[in-house]
């Protein structure tokens, strides 16, 4: 019973918030994820090397000026989720 006990409660451990998986869409239509994620995710690059967030997210980063048109805002800082044009994205092909 003991060993049913710690098995259970294994189960219950408290999930690290990046292991969602996300599209690069996704991550489009929240950069501000992306970049936490990217932030998040190189204080250890070797550990994360293949994981399909790292990569989606480094994806996501690199689009956006690709994409200059489908954030509102001109300025240095206008990648922001707030300034995301989501209709343009979407039309774009990057839907959520």
């Amino acid at each position: 019973m003991l060993i049913a006990a710690l098995v259970s409660l294994a189960g219950c451990s408290p999930e690290d918030p990046i292991e969602k998986h996300r599209t690069v869409a996704e991550y489009l239509h929240d950069i501000d994820a992306a970049n936490a994620d990217l932030n998040y995710y190189s204080n250890d690059r070797g550990k994360y090397k293949g994981n399909a967030n790292w990569i989606n997210a480094s994806s996501a980063a690199n689009k956006i000026q690709f994409l200059d048109e489908c954030w509102f805002k001109k300025d240095a800082d206008r990648f922001t989720t707030s300034n995301t044009d989501h209709a343009c994205l979407d039309a774009k092909g990057f839907k959520r």
